[in-house]
């Protein structure tokens, strides 16, 4: 299933929302980004290839579904193989007639818009469904471009490290250091490695995670994407109104299409239809020929029927209720997910802004302080764990902004882009 197949605004999803927040100018050929991670997903994950099968069953049962009443052709013979004269065929009575029904009640009609409310709410599911895929190749995608910067921080952390376990064996060879603190600068290395060592496993892991959404299990040399632009803010009261068109509730809304075309062909089935029959018949001992008709009609069908209405317009009842219920849940996660994103934002932007620029500052002095003999090797290390500390959360922020975007705009249908990315 390619994008060009999707509803229109899944499409502008697919084309302008994270996607584009994520990609990045100048990356090389063999990386990936998210638009190129959708388009693979959308063309091979088999949840999507199921509705296409499934439509077509629909569609083959709605053609069969509208088709008139057959004809069919009854031979009759009479007075034969009896005894005395009607021994054998001479005076056997045959009659050839054509018999067909006569639906009324607007029973044809009833039945294709059964199969088109079908089809309809099919076409909901797989925009649903298409919907949730997007979103969580998204979701996926944030957590391998996380990774892959932890992977970044953790290898500043080793050169780090090892510029610090450098700077201790200096200061103890002159005598200025115990030896303890350079058993303890070996130690922070192999730390700072053993974490660049599970960093590494974890991105492949997350990559793996990614990549099987269109069935391959591969490594990219480098993901594209900024994660730390989170695109425009828009306020919760137009969110909510675009809440209200998600394919959940409209999905709804095709069922309750589907129960009343139900309803409407239970009513349909109060008026009867009407078995005919017109042929001839010939008289073979006279050797004459007449017409015969007949007629059949049930009776009191309208009553038999009476229980299977009733359950109809009981389900239409429930499917409204249900979406109701459907709406609160929905906004309330649409209000998690909007509360949670903005304190992430407000998290990420007080780490970059105020928190990791002083700690940098404050590593900067407390080294030069521990070269001059001041401060010693543990006010240093600290200073140095603060700031990879504090560096680790701003990621961890950034990504999970970015996956509350993804569901907030999972929830709305709608891209989280600015406006300048989508046009």
């Amino acid at each position: 299933m390619s994008v060009l197949l999707l509803p229109r605004a899944l499409r502008h999803k697919a084309a302008t929302g994270l996607a584009l927040l994520l990609l990045s100018n100048g990356s090389p050929a063999e990386s990936l980004n998210l638009s190129k991670a959708i388009e693979k997903t959308l063309a091979t994950h088999p949840t999507l290839n199921v509705f296409s099968l499934r439509q077509q069953n629909l569609r083959a049962h709605g053609q069969a579904k509208q088709l008139p009443p057959g004809y069919a052709l009854d031979v009759e013979t009479e007075n034969f193989s009896g005894s005395n004269s009607y021994s054998g065929f001479d005076n056997a009575d045959i009659t050839v007639s054509l018999s067909s029904t006569l639906e009324l009640g607007g029973k044809r009609q009833a039945r294709s818009d059964l199969s088109k409310a079908a089809i309809a709410s099919l076409n909901t599911e797989r925009e649903l469904q298409a919907l949730s895929l997007l979103s969580e190749v998204t979701r996926r995608y944030v957590d391998a471009l996380a990774a892959q910067q932890r992977i970044e921080l953790a290898s500043a952390s080793v050169k780090l490290a090892e510029t610090t376990h450098s700077q201790v064996q200096k200061r103890a060879r002159a005598g200025a250091t115990p030896r303890a603190e350079v058993k303890r600068a070996e130690a922070t290395l192999a730390q700072t490695k053993l974490i660049l060592s599970s960093e590494q496993s974890a991105a492949n892991n997350a990559q793996n995670n990614l990549s099987a959404l269109w069935g391959e299990f591969e490594l990219m040399d480098k993901l594209q994407g900024n994660l730390f632009q989170f695109g425009q803010d828009r306020p919760f009261d137009d969110l909510y109104q675009q809440l209200q068109s998600n394919p959940a509730l409209e999905l709804f809304t095709q069922r309750s299409r589907v129960k009343a075309a139900e309803l409407s062909l239970s009513q349909s089935e109060n008026r009867f239809d009407l078995d005919w029959s017109v042929g001839m018949r010939r008289f073979q001992g006279s050797d004459d020929t007449a017409l015969v008709a007949s007629i059949s009609l049930p009776l009191f069908n309208h009553r038999r029927n009476r229980g299977s209405v009733a359950a109809a317009r009981a389900e239409v009842e429930q499917i409204q209720a249900e979406q109701d219920v459907a709406l609160l849940q929905l906004r309330n996660q649409l209000q998690r997910a909007y509360n949670n994103r903005q304190q992430a934002i407000h998290t990420t932007e007080q780490l970059q802004q105020q928190i990791i620029p002083a700690l940098q500052e404050a590593a900067v002095e407390t080294r030069k302080a521990y070269e001059r003999g001041r401060y010693s090797y543990r006010d240093y290390s600290s200073a140095n764990q603060e700031l990879v500390v504090s560096q680790r959360r701003a990621i961890d922020a950034a990504a999970a902004a970015l996956r509350y975007g993804a569901d907030i705009e999972q929830l709305t249908g709608q891209s989280l882009a600015a406006p300048t990315l989508q046009d």
